[in-house]
Order: C-alpha cells, then sequence, then structure tokens
C-alpha cells in the first residue's frame, strides 16, 4: 500500500500526543531521573516551534514564501515563545510545591 505524505497538521497531533504523554509522567510521577522531565520538554517544544510557525505557510494562508527571510525570523520567534511559555507554565505549576520567585518575575 502506498504510503500518504503527512499533513503538518497530523504533526502538530503528534506533538500534542507528546505533551500529553509528559503531562501523564507528571502526575504519575513516573520515576525519571532528575532533569530528564526537563530535557524531553525541551526537545518536544524545540520541535513544536517550527511547525507551529510553517503552518500558516503550509497551509497557504499568508503568502509569505520561504525565500524572503521572514520564514527564518517567524520559526526562531514562534520556537522562543513556544519553549518560553512551557517552561514557565512548569515553573508556576511548581510554584504549588514551593514558592519560587523566578516563576513570578519570569512575566515581567
Amino acid at each position: 500500500a502506498s504510503r500518504m505524505p503527512r499533513h503538518p497538521s497530523s504533526q502538530v497531533a503528534d506533538t500534542s500526543c507528546l505533551v500529553r504523554l509528559l503531562a501523564a509522567c507528571a502526575a504519575t510521577r513516573m520515576a525519571l531521573a532528575k532533569g530528564v522531565p526537563a530535557l524531553i520538554a525541551l526537545g518536544a517544544t524545540t520541535a513544536a516551534g517550527p511547525l507551529l510557525a510553517t503552518l500558516p505557510i503550509a497551509i497557504g494562508g499568508d503568502g509569505c514564501s520561504a525565500s524572503n527571510g521572514s520564514t527564518a525570523l517567524r520559526v526562531l520567534t514562534v520556537t522562543v515563545g513556544v519553549v518560553a511559555v512551557v517552561f514557565w507554565i512548569w515553573a508556576l505549576l511548581n510554584c504549588r510545591e514551593h514558592f519560587d520567585l523566578g516563576a513570578v518575575t519570569y512575566c515581567l
């Protein structure tokens, strides 16, 4: 059977599956070495950033072309934003166990 090419939205769905897996791991307190969940989250969010940034281009909704340089800037900006927001939310959730002023001042 021939394999159909994957649509970018299916890649986003794969990423959301990974996010759900990470949430399940956190909820059940699986025995992962310290730092491993953060590395997994960093890899997942770094992979999700370019997918989310290029999704409008793949769909053809904004008229940007890959040759005009704005695409690279968009990918970088969205990737940094996705990583930052996910880790800030993680820090805020950790504040339930112990207060961390860094999580509060991060939004400033």
